[in-house]
């Protein structure tokens, strides 16, 4: 990636407080940086406004493709992500948008599914 365009995307990101930033929003930025088309005026939410916007095989390709460059993180990377979810659900759970289920009823739920 070229650095005005590292730039460009760090400006558009600057916009989104960091530990608001979930895996979805990691995976896009992931993707912008490394598609040969990326228009420098692009943000996030034009990419997925694009994206959504393919034919449901296209958007199932890049779906794979997308899931297959998570193995090329790093630990480090794949730790930030999961150190930013974690503060997400945190959040989530502190303002109310979630609630807590017990162990017991996951797992009854779970061995229902199985069945």
């Amino acid at each position: 990636m070229s650095p005005r365009c590292g730039s460009v995307l760090s400006r558009a990101l600057s916009t989104v407080p960091r530990r608001q930033a979930d895996l979805y929003q990691a995976i896009l930025t992931r993707v912008a940086s490394h598609v040969s088309w990326y228009n420098r005026t692009m943000d996030l939410k034009t990419i997925e406004r694009e994206a959504l916007g393919l034919t449901p095989a296209n958007r199932a390709k890049l779906a794979h493709e997308l899931l297959e460059s998570l193995d090329a993180l790093s630990p480090a990377e794949i730790d930030e992500l999961w150190l930013d979810e974690a503060e997400r659900r945190l959040k989530d759970l502190d303002e109310g948008r979630t609630q807590l289920v017990p162990s017991e009823e996951v797992y009854r739920k779970a061995r229902a599914l199985l069945k």
